[in-house]
């Protein structure tokens, strides 16, 4: 199922820790709802949709996703969709790289703001999807 031609639809996260779950929305063409099941099949009412790197490599390649793993690149160069995780004080944060606009789809709604080369200064590594 993995989705990787076309426009990327820019998901807003609809709470404070559902970051990775918007992320594999916009990648794999998906509701945000679909993907916060995907992710969290089971969860307990009221408890943080915080998701682990391993968790959510599973998820996309269970989507149908070659994933590859890297620490640090120029994201302006990189012509293939990718989820990057950045360092937002002690707490992470993962956002979308779409190689067609050039430009970071950040789930959450004030990460439209951030100029890019934020995202490259905080970069902790990328996930290159295929």
């Amino acid at each position: 199922m993995a989705v990787i031609a076309g426009v990327m639809k820019h998901v807003i996260q609809r709470y404070a820790t559902d970051c990775y779950p918007a992320c594999i929305a916009m990648v794999a063409d998906i509701s945000l709802t679909k993907a916060i099941r995907l992710v969290h099949p089971i969860r307990l009412k009221g408890s943080l949709y915080l998701t682990d790197d391993d968790r959510g490599v599973q998820v996309l390649r269970q989507l149908g996703f070659k994933v590859r793993k890297r620490l640090k690149l120029d994201l302006a160069k990189l012509n293939e969709r990718a989820i990057i995780a950045v360092a937002v004080g002690d707490e992470g944060h993962v956002a979308v790289w779409d190689p067609i606009k050039k430009k970071i789809l950040d789930p959450d709604p004030m990460g439209r703001w951030i100029p890019l080369s934020w995202y490259q200064e905080h970069l902790e590594y990328v996930l290159i999807l295929s």
